[in-house]
């Protein structure tokens, strides 16, 4: 096929030629012909570019030129112009940009147990960059949720003996780059101020029921401590702490005499303290002593009472006069248990003996023994009575027989 005159006579007298930009760039191709007027065709990656917002085509007399805008690596490849039999052709090279810190992240002052955000604005965002705080162990966000923004949150933030913020890194694109150091921010950590909103209120309990405290102060995210008498409580057994927002509750179950005492309830600077009341049960008898009670003579006698709890006071009697401690009697007690012992009982010990616990009270009967005697005694002391008188009316009982007096002017 034979090419016309025009084709023979077209030629290019400024050839295209290559062009290399930056990611984000423009890059301009011109192309100058030795006749006016022809209509060419611009096509990269052999696909024909039609002119929109990032493609502008423009033909004057000779020139013809081809403007491109916001490149992007994937738009790197060979650009073509074709008019009639004529076609030139050049590369297009877009380098990746350097990653760069549009806006850095910012001074923070917040209150301790608050939320710190850094934020930073990068160039790209799908760039990784590396969080490092103070001279502790580094965090990477990747793709950042909010692009091209990739913050670093802390929730409840605690002081920090360096007192700086993370720095971000960015990571270039090459691999054995280094990291680069963006800058360095503070974070200051004002204190929390904890104030008692609710004061805890003194509670009076009877013995074995519960008590409840409740303080309620200025901050929800605040912890506190519990005392009761200067010990420090701990959740378990009869002791129930929580924490509902600001309000914070104590229970106290199954209450005993000895938790009567102050409660305080501390949380940082605050607290707050109250007295716990416990009203003591009346004291009762759970197990009594016998109503009577046989001792030999010479032996000791023990008489047991139990009442309803440890630490009451018992009283004990004989024929209503108060008994002390001493030679003769001897008290005792073992927590709910109290004992009267009487040593080397005599027949004079006899009689009734009385035990008092608060407004109860229970009697015992003590009989006194004599001991047995051994064959062949009665006769003894029967001729020992006629030799040892004894006062008129009186008599000795050994073994179911009365040794008597003598009379003297009865006949032997």
């Amino acid at each position: 096929m034979q090419a016309g005159p025009r084709a023979r006579q077209l030629r290019a007298l400024r050839p295209l030629e290559d062009v290399t930009v930056n990611e984000g760039g423009s890059a301009t191709f011109l192309m100058e012909l030795s006749q006016e007027g022809v209509a060419g065709e611009w096509a990269r990656g052999g696909v024909r570019l039609h002119p929109g917002p990032k493609c502008h085509i423009h033909a004057e007399g000779h020139t013809h030129r081809l403007e491109l805008s916001g490149l992007g690596c994937a738009d790197a490849g060979c650009v073509s112009f074709t008019a009639d039999s004529l076609r030139c052709a050049a590369r297009l090279t877009v380098r990746e940009a350097p990653v760069t810190i549009v806006r850095g992240p910012q001074d923070l002052e917040v209150t301790e147990g608050d939320t710190a955000t850094f934020e930073c604005e990068l160039s790209q965002a799908l760039a990784d960059v590396t969080w490092e705080k103070g001279r502790g162990p580094r965090c990477t966000a990747g793709l950042a949720p909010h692009p091209p923004f990739p913050p670093l949150g802390w929730a409840r933030a605690r002081p920090q003996p360096s007192g700086q913020a993370p720095g971000p890194r960015h990571a270039p694109p090459s691999a054995a780059a280094a990291l680069r150091p963006i800058g360095r921010r503070d974070l200051q950590l004002r204190e929390r101020t904890v104030s008692v909103l609710s004061e805890l209120r003194s509670v009076r309990s009877r013995e074995g029921d519960s008590a409840t405290f409740q303080c309620t102060v200025s901050e929800a995210e605040t912890t506190g401590s519990w005392q009761l008498g200067g010990r420090p409580l701990k959740q378990g057994g009869r002791v129930r702490i929580r924490q509902e927002g600001k309000k914070h509750l104590l229970v106290l179950s199954e209450l005993r005499a000895e938790d009567a005492g102050e409660v305080r309830f501390q949380a940082g600077p605050a607290q707050s303290a109250a007295q716990l009341e416990v009203e003591a049960l009346p004291l009762q008898m759970c197990r009594r002593p016998p109503r009577e009670k046989t001792v030999l003579v010479g032996r000791r006698a023990v008489l047991e009472v139990t009442v309803s709890r440890s630490g009451g006071h018992v009283c004990w009697l004989r024929e209503g006069v108060e008994l002390c401690p001493g030679d003769k009697y001897e008290l005792r007690s073992h927590g709910p248990t109290h004992s009267l012992v009487i040593h080397d009982v005599r027949p004079e010990d006899q009689g009734t003996y009385c035990c008092q616990a608060g407004q109860d009270s229970a009697h015992t009967r003590l009989l006194v023994e004599a001991r047995k005697t051994e064959p062949g005694q009665a006769g003894v002391l029967g001729q020992l009575g006629r030799h040892m008188p004894l006062p008129r009316g009186q008599g000795t009982r050994v073994r179911g027989a009365t040794v008597c007096p003598v009379d003297e002017n009865e006949n032997p």
